[in-house]
């Protein structure tokens, strides 16, 4: 009876699955509680949802840049326009037409199994969208979600491929094969010119976090701190800065906005702080409202190129 082997295509892949779903598999064994837990909590808790509308209204970030023809924000949360919803909704209808054979992928068996990998991905994605809570905060997750979209397109690319040899004569796949390569590089290049890499919040976080560890002397050592921020500047990006900083001199810190069901970071929520514990307070200047809350002083305000900036203030217990 012959043995069947494998392919080395098919080990590869193997070998390949295990190693990205290893993080996930040990996840259980690590956490308590685990990822499976907090999602059947969250299934039951009964908070309020964003739904099919939200999804629908996520089908922009399929648009030929993440997020659509725009620079990214910190948050994700944004009106996408009606364009780039429907090119969004373009892009899925192409990944949904790559799914079915016809054409030259008949005569292949995998011509279309990426795009039905990245479609039952996509459905996922615009699945865990109707799921999130409604919080503008929460939509910061799908920040994660970008590889999917990008998988996407390389399946539908991937599909196209298989349709080469079906183009005239002077565009034969010798000839458009020797073009991937640089036009690969020419998109790669006008997607960083366009998205360039933006040090903000970095440069922010540094800037704040110098700030509060200046004035961490009046601190009892050791004490809980709670860092707060206000504007999605402050919020997603600044206030885990500060936070870290102040995690590694040696301070126990509260930063984290409690979620609706118990999960395993709970002890970094702001909840969960004691009554004597520090408060530091971040405001950004995205925010409409930047009145300071009472009793906080200030500590100075780091500011980039004149348009953005965080505001710091603290407040510690008397008498300590």
């Amino acid at each position: 009876m012959a043995q069947i082997r494998p392919s080395p295509a098919v080990t590869w892949a193997l070998v390949c699955a295990g190693l990205v779903w290893a993080p996930v598999l040990l996840e259980p064994l690590r956490h308590d509680p685990g990822n499976l837990v907090q999602l059947a909590r969250a299934a039951r808790s009964g908070v309020a949802t964003q739904g099919l509308e939200g999804a629908l209204a996520r089908m922009g970030l399929f648009a030929p840049a993440p997020g659509g023809f725009r620079p990214l924000g910190l948050d994700l949360v944004y009106e996408p326009s009606w364009t780039i919803q429907v090119l969004g909704g373009l892009v899925l209808g192409l990944l949904a037409g790559s799914a079915v054979r016809w054409g030259a992928a008949r005569r292949r068996r995998v011509a279309t199994v990426p795009a039905r990998v990245a479609l039952l991905g996509a459905a996922l994605l615009l699945v865990t969208v109707a799921r999130l809570p409604v919080d503008g905060l929460a939509s910061h997750y799908l920040a994660s979600v970008i590889p999917i979209v990008v998988f996407a397109w390389a399946a539908i690319a991937w599909r196209a491929a298989l349709h080469v040899r079906q183009l005239p004569r002077a565009f034969d796949r010798p000839v458009v094969m020797r073009l991937v390569p640089p036009a690969a590089a020419l998109s790669l290049l006008l997607a960083v010119l366009a998205h360039p890499v933006s040090t903000v919040g970095s440069d922010l976080g540094r800037g704040a976090s110098t700030l509060v560890l200046e004035a961490s002397s009046e601190f009892r050592p050791g004490s809980s701190v709670t860092v707060s921020g206000r504007g999605y500047l402050a919020s997603l990006s600044t206030t885990p800065a500060v936070a870290l900083q102040l995690e590694r001199a040696g301070f126990t810190t509260h930063y984290l906005y409690a979620w609706p069901t118990s999960e395993d970071a709970e002890r970094f929520a702001t909840v969960r702080a004691p009554a004597d514990t520090v408060r530091v307070h971040l405001i950004g200047s995205d925010t409409p409202d930047r009145t300071p809350p009472a009793g906080f002083r200030p500590l100075g305000t780091v500011g980039l190129s004149g348009r953005d900036s965080v505001a710091v203030y603290v407040q510690v217990p008397s008498p300590w």
